[in-house]
Protein backbone atom coordinates (compact mmCIF):
# COMPACT_ATOMS: atom_id res chain seq x y z
CA UNK A 1 0.00 0.00 0.00
CA UNK A 2 2.63 2.21 -1.33
CA UNK A 3 1.43 6.29 -2.37
CA UNK A 4 4.21 8.80 -2.47
CA UNK A 5 4.07 12.65 -4.00
CA UNK A 6 8.27 12.38 -5.60
CA UNK A 7 8.54 13.62 -9.04
CA UNK A 8 10.95 10.66 -9.28
CA UNK A 9 10.24 7.10 -9.31
CA UNK A 10 9.90 5.28 -6.14
CA UNK A 11 10.58 1.94 -6.27
CA UNK A 12 9.92 -0.91 -3.45
CA UNK A 13 13.14 -3.30 -3.80
CA UNK A 14 11.56 -5.43 -0.58
CA UNK A 15 12.77 -6.29 2.61
CA UNK A 16 14.75 -8.31 4.94
CA UNK A 17 12.14 -10.06 7.01
CA UNK A 18 9.01 -8.65 7.77
CA UNK A 19 9.63 -5.67 9.69
CA UNK A 20 11.89 -4.68 6.96
CA UNK A 21 11.89 -2.73 3.88
CA UNK A 22 13.87 -1.10 1.36
CA UNK A 23 12.64 2.30 -0.77
CA UNK A 24 14.77 3.62 -4.06
CA UNK A 25 14.25 7.23 -5.01
CA UNK A 26 15.35 7.63 -8.58
CA UNK A 27 15.55 10.16 -11.83
CA UNK A 28 17.29 12.66 -13.08
CA UNK A 29 17.25 14.46 -10.54
CA UNK A 30 15.30 12.30 -8.20
CA UNK A 31 14.99 15.06 -5.80
CA UNK A 32 15.83 18.87 -7.52
CA UNK A 33 17.30 21.86 -4.75
CA UNK A 34 14.47 22.46 -2.01
CA UNK A 35 12.27 20.01 -3.49
CA UNK A 36 10.62 17.68 -0.74
CA UNK A 37 8.20 14.49 -0.71
CA UNK A 38 7.12 11.84 0.67
CA UNK A 39 6.13 7.92 0.51
CA UNK A 40 3.82 6.24 2.83
CA UNK A 41 2.84 2.99 3.93
CA UNK A 42 1.21 0.52 5.91
CA UNK A 43 1.90 -2.46 8.18
CA UNK A 44 0.12 -4.91 10.01
CA UNK A 45 0.69 -5.50 13.78
CA UNK A 46 -0.38 -8.90 14.77
CA UNK A 47 -3.00 -9.54 16.70
CA UNK A 48 -0.95 -10.99 19.47
CA UNK A 49 1.40 -8.45 19.70
CA UNK A 50 1.20 -7.05 23.85
CA UNK A 51 0.89 -3.69 24.95
CA UNK A 52 4.26 -1.49 25.12
CA UNK A 53 6.77 0.79 23.36
CA UNK A 54 7.71 -0.14 19.91
CA UNK A 55 10.97 1.48 18.01
CA UNK A 56 10.46 2.41 14.57
CA UNK A 57 13.65 2.97 13.02
CA UNK A 58 14.53 4.38 9.69
CA UNK A 59 18.38 5.24 8.10
CA UNK A 60 19.54 5.19 4.67
CA UNK A 61 21.95 7.15 2.29
CA UNK A 62 21.64 9.91 -1.02
CA UNK A 63 24.27 10.47 -3.81
CA UNK A 64 24.91 13.33 -5.71
CA UNK A 65 25.73 14.23 -9.37
CA UNK A 66 29.36 12.75 -9.01
CA UNK A 67 27.50 9.75 -7.42
CA UNK A 68 29.20 10.25 -3.87
CA UNK A 69 27.00 9.02 -1.62
CA UNK A 70 26.09 10.40 2.14
CA UNK A 71 23.99 9.42 5.24
CA UNK A 72 20.99 10.74 5.68
CA UNK A 73 20.62 13.73 7.88
CA UNK A 74 17.40 12.30 10.32
CA UNK A 75 15.36 14.90 11.97
CA UNK A 76 12.96 12.85 13.36
CA UNK A 77 15.69 11.54 15.57
CA UNK A 78 15.05 7.73 13.97
CA UNK A 79 12.61 6.37 16.19
CA UNK A 80 8.83 6.55 16.32
CA UNK A 81 7.44 5.14 19.54
CA UNK A 82 3.87 3.39 19.30
CA UNK A 83 2.00 1.77 21.74
CA UNK A 84 -0.78 -0.99 21.07
CA UNK A 85 -3.17 -2.72 23.12
CA UNK A 86 -3.17 -2.00 27.10
CA UNK A 87 -5.58 1.09 29.46
CA UNK A 88 -7.01 4.02 27.45
CA UNK A 89 -9.07 7.21 29.12
CA UNK A 90 -11.61 8.79 27.91
CA UNK A 91 -12.25 12.08 29.89
CA UNK A 92 -15.07 14.49 29.01
CA UNK A 93 -16.01 17.64 31.31
CA UNK A 94 -19.95 19.36 31.22
CA UNK A 95 -21.64 21.82 33.07
CA UNK A 96 -25.18 21.79 33.34
CA UNK A 97 -25.45 25.82 32.84
CA UNK A 98 -22.85 27.24 30.36
CA UNK A 99 -24.57 30.59 30.58
CA UNK A 100 -24.12 32.40 33.94
CA UNK A 101 -24.05 35.65 35.93
CA UNK A 102 -22.00 36.60 39.69
CA UNK A 103 -23.89 34.79 42.15
CA UNK A 104 -25.09 31.55 40.18
CA UNK A 105 -23.66 27.81 41.08
CA UNK A 106 -23.60 26.25 38.38
CA UNK A 107 -22.55 22.04 38.74
CA UNK A 108 -19.39 20.39 36.93
CA UNK A 109 -19.20 16.75 35.91
CA UNK A 110 -15.93 14.70 34.85
CA UNK A 111 -16.79 11.61 33.39
CA UNK A 112 -13.63 9.46 33.03
CA UNK A 113 -14.17 6.10 31.25
CA UNK A 114 -11.34 3.40 31.45
CA UNK A 115 -11.28 1.26 27.80
CA UNK A 116 -8.58 -1.30 29.28
CA UNK A 117 -8.83 -4.35 31.26
CA UNK A 118 -6.51 -3.13 34.13
CA UNK A 119 -7.45 -1.10 37.05
CA UNK A 120 -5.95 2.39 36.83
CA UNK A 121 -4.83 5.00 39.71
CA UNK A 122 -5.58 8.55 38.30
CA UNK A 123 -5.06 11.74 39.01
CA UNK A 124 -7.88 14.52 38.39
CA UNK A 125 -6.46 17.76 38.07
CA UNK A 126 -9.23 19.98 37.80
CA UNK A 127 -8.67 23.87 36.69
CA UNK A 128 -11.46 26.35 37.25
CA UNK A 129 -10.89 29.91 35.49
CA UNK A 130 -10.52 33.46 37.51
CA UNK A 131 -13.78 33.88 39.59
CA UNK A 132 -14.90 30.25 39.92
CA UNK A 133 -14.64 28.79 43.31
CA UNK A 134 -15.84 25.27 44.37
CA UNK A 135 -18.19 25.80 47.62
CA UNK A 136 -17.20 22.15 48.59
CA UNK A 137 -14.52 19.33 47.80
CA UNK A 138 -15.50 17.41 44.80
CA UNK A 139 -17.22 14.12 44.98
CA UNK A 140 -16.59 10.48 42.58
CA UNK A 141 -18.92 7.93 42.15
CA UNK A 142 -16.11 5.13 42.47
CA UNK A 143 -17.46 2.93 45.40
CA UNK A 144 -14.56 3.25 47.29
CA UNK A 145 -14.05 7.04 46.99
CA UNK A 146 -11.16 8.76 46.29
CA UNK A 147 -7.91 7.32 46.39
CA UNK A 148 -5.81 10.28 47.94
CA UNK A 149 -8.32 13.52 48.94
CA UNK A 150 -8.77 16.18 47.08
CA UNK A 151 -7.34 19.58 47.70
CA UNK A 152 -7.71 22.99 46.25
CA UNK A 153 -5.20 25.84 46.01
CA UNK A 154 -5.34 29.17 44.25
CA UNK A 155 -2.33 30.11 41.47
CA UNK A 156 -1.34 32.92 39.18
CA UNK A 157 -1.83 32.33 35.70
CA UNK A 158 -0.73 34.67 33.43
CA UNK A 159 -1.93 37.48 35.54
CA UNK A 160 -5.11 35.68 36.91
CA UNK A 161 -6.15 34.22 39.75
CA UNK A 162 -7.41 30.24 39.40
CA UNK A 163 -8.66 27.60 41.88
CA UNK A 164 -6.89 23.98 40.89
CA UNK A 165 -8.32 20.83 42.50
CA UNK A 166 -6.23 17.76 42.30
CA UNK A 167 -6.85 14.17 43.71
CA UNK A 168 -6.68 10.40 42.78
CA UNK A 169 -9.36 7.74 42.32
CA UNK A 170 -8.79 4.56 41.00
CA UNK A 171 -11.00 2.91 37.63
CA UNK A 172 -11.85 -0.86 37.34
CA UNK A 173 -10.64 -1.94 33.87
CA UNK A 174 -14.17 -1.06 31.62
CA UNK A 175 -15.42 1.26 34.08
CA UNK A 176 -16.46 4.63 34.31
CA UNK A 177 -16.50 6.77 36.97
CA UNK A 178 -17.77 10.28 37.23
CA UNK A 179 -15.95 13.00 39.56
CA UNK A 180 -18.45 16.15 40.68
CA UNK A 181 -18.29 19.87 41.50
CA UNK A 182 -21.26 20.87 42.73
CA UNK A 183 -22.33 24.56 43.47
CA UNK A 184 -19.67 25.93 41.70
CA UNK A 185 -19.53 30.23 43.19
CA UNK A 186 -19.57 32.42 39.87
CA UNK A 187 -18.26 35.64 41.97
CA UNK A 188 -17.98 39.12 40.39
CA UNK A 189 -14.38 38.57 39.80
CA UNK A 190 -14.99 36.45 37.10
CA UNK A 191 -13.97 37.83 33.93
CA UNK A 192 -17.17 38.77 31.22
CA UNK A 193 -17.37 36.51 28.59
CA UNK A 194 -16.06 32.98 27.66
CA UNK A 195 -14.43 31.41 30.47
CA UNK A 196 -12.71 27.73 29.79
CA UNK A 197 -12.77 25.25 32.50
CA UNK A 198 -10.62 22.84 31.98
CA UNK A 199 -9.41 19.02 33.29
CA UNK A 200 -6.29 16.77 33.07
CA UNK A 201 -6.67 13.28 34.09
CA UNK A 202 -3.34 11.63 33.65
CA UNK A 203 -1.68 8.03 35.38
CA UNK A 204 0.44 5.21 34.51
CA UNK A 205 0.01 1.58 33.21
CA UNK A 206 1.67 -1.66 35.43
CA UNK A 207 3.76 -1.30 32.00
CA UNK A 208 5.19 2.05 32.83
CA UNK A 209 3.20 3.50 29.85
CA UNK A 210 1.71 6.87 31.10
CA UNK A 211 -1.97 7.69 30.32
CA UNK A 212 -3.21 11.16 29.75
CA UNK A 213 -6.44 12.90 28.51
CA UNK A 214 -7.95 16.46 29.13
CA UNK A 215 -11.04 18.24 28.26
CA UNK A 216 -12.46 21.58 29.01
CA UNK A 217 -16.00 23.21 28.79
CA UNK A 218 -16.26 27.11 28.27
CA UNK A 219 -19.26 28.79 30.60
CA UNK A 220 -20.03 32.38 29.53
CA UNK A 221 -20.23 34.85 32.01
CA UNK A 222 -23.16 37.67 31.52
CA UNK A 223 -22.20 41.42 33.59
CA UNK A 224 -25.07 44.43 33.96
CA UNK A 225 -23.55 47.59 32.48
CA UNK A 226 -25.07 50.62 33.88
CA UNK A 227 -24.79 54.14 32.42
CA UNK A 228 -27.62 57.05 33.30
CA UNK A 229 -28.18 60.90 32.46
CA UNK A 230 -29.84 63.36 34.12
CA UNK A 231 -32.19 66.46 32.42
CA UNK A 232 -34.05 68.92 33.29
CA UNK A 233 -37.47 69.47 31.76
CA UNK A 234 -37.18 73.09 32.35
CA UNK A 235 -34.76 75.77 30.60
CA UNK A 236 -35.78 78.24 32.78
CA UNK A 237 -37.46 78.92 36.07
CA UNK A 238 -38.41 81.84 38.03
CA UNK A 239 -37.47 82.08 41.44
CA UNK A 240 -40.25 80.42 44.03
CA UNK A 241 -41.26 78.02 40.91
CA UNK A 242 -40.84 74.48 41.19
CA UNK A 243 -38.17 72.44 38.43
CA UNK A 244 -38.69 69.07 36.80
CA UNK A 245 -35.57 66.43 36.58
CA UNK A 246 -35.40 63.59 35.08
CA UNK A 247 -32.91 60.72 35.55
CA UNK A 248 -32.58 58.03 32.79
CA UNK A 249 -31.53 54.60 33.51
CA UNK A 250 -29.86 52.01 31.04
CA UNK A 251 -28.11 48.55 32.04
CA UNK A 252 -26.60 48.24 28.56
CA UNK A 253 -24.73 44.46 29.39
CA UNK A 254 -26.49 41.19 29.20
CA UNK A 255 -26.32 40.70 33.17
CA UNK A 256 -28.94 41.60 35.52
CA UNK A 257 -28.57 44.30 37.91
CA UNK A 258 -30.03 43.87 41.77
CA UNK A 259 -29.76 47.24 42.98
CA UNK A 260 -28.98 50.65 41.55
CA UNK A 261 -28.29 53.32 43.65
CA UNK A 262 -28.38 56.98 43.01
CA UNK A 263 -26.82 60.52 44.56
CA UNK A 264 -28.35 63.62 43.46
CA UNK A 265 -27.01 66.46 44.43
CA UNK A 266 -29.53 69.96 43.88
CA UNK A 267 -27.83 73.32 43.35
CA UNK A 268 -27.01 74.77 46.75
CA UNK A 269 -30.46 76.90 47.56
CA UNK A 270 -32.39 74.00 45.52
CA UNK A 271 -34.42 71.96 47.76
CA UNK A 272 -35.73 68.43 47.05
CA UNK A 273 -40.02 68.35 46.98
CA UNK A 274 -40.62 64.70 46.08
CA UNK A 275 -43.68 63.95 43.70
CA UNK A 276 -41.54 60.77 42.34
CA UNK A 277 -43.11 58.65 39.05
CA UNK A 278 -40.84 56.12 37.50
CA UNK A 279 -41.19 53.46 35.07
CA UNK A 280 -38.68 51.41 36.42
CA UNK A 281 -40.11 47.50 37.07
CA UNK A 282 -37.91 47.53 39.67
CA UNK A 283 -38.98 49.20 43.06
CA UNK A 284 -38.11 52.96 43.44
CA UNK A 285 -37.61 54.37 46.95
CA UNK A 286 -36.41 57.43 48.71
CA UNK A 287 -34.13 55.93 50.93
CA UNK A 288 -32.86 59.70 52.28
CA UNK A 289 -33.55 62.95 51.61
CA UNK A 290 -31.22 66.01 53.26
CA UNK A 291 -31.98 69.99 51.95
CA UNK A 292 -30.36 69.64 48.67
CA UNK A 293 -29.32 66.12 48.18
CA UNK A 294 -31.45 63.04 47.87
CA UNK A 295 -30.96 59.39 47.78
CA UNK A 296 -32.93 56.95 45.02
CA UNK A 297 -32.43 53.07 45.49
CA UNK A 298 -33.70 50.91 42.45
CA UNK A 299 -33.95 47.82 43.61
CA UNK A 300 -35.95 44.04 42.69
CA UNK A 301 -35.39 40.87 41.19
CA UNK A 302 -33.61 42.12 38.80
CA UNK A 303 -33.71 45.81 39.13
CA UNK A 304 -33.11 46.30 36.17
CA UNK A 305 -32.94 43.06 33.12
CA UNK A 306 -30.34 43.25 30.65
CA UNK A 307 -30.64 46.25 27.86
CA UNK A 308 -33.47 47.89 30.01
CA UNK A 309 -33.91 51.61 30.31
CA UNK A 310 -36.18 53.64 33.05
CA UNK A 311 -36.83 57.00 34.36
CA UNK A 312 -36.82 58.57 37.48
CA UNK A 313 -39.00 62.11 37.48
CA UNK A 314 -38.90 64.35 40.60
CA UNK A 315 -39.20 67.99 41.25
CA UNK A 316 -37.27 70.80 43.34
CA UNK A 317 -38.25 74.02 44.42
CA UNK A 318 -36.13 77.17 43.84
CA UNK A 319 -36.08 79.78 46.36
CA UNK A 320 -37.39 83.14 45.77
CA UNK A 321 -34.48 84.21 47.12
CA UNK A 322 -32.53 82.74 44.34
CA UNK A 323 -30.21 84.85 41.89
CA UNK A 324 -30.34 84.34 37.97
Amino acid sequence: DVTDTCTGTVSDNGGTGNNQVVFTISGTPALGPEEECSITFTANVPQGTSAGAYINTIWGNFSDSNNTYYNVINETGGSTIITTGGDLILVEKTVDDSIVQPGDLPDFTITIENTGTEALNVTVHDILPQGFEETSMPTTSVAGGWTEDPSCEEVSQNGMFQRNCSGVIEIGGGATETVTFTDVWVTSDAPEGDNENKVIVSGTRSDNMPVLETDLVEVTVLKPHIKWEKVSLNTSVTPGDDITYVINIQNSGEGDVNEVNIEDKLPDSFTYNGDVTTTCTGTVTNSSATGNQVTFTISGNPALGPEEECSITFTAHVPQTSEA
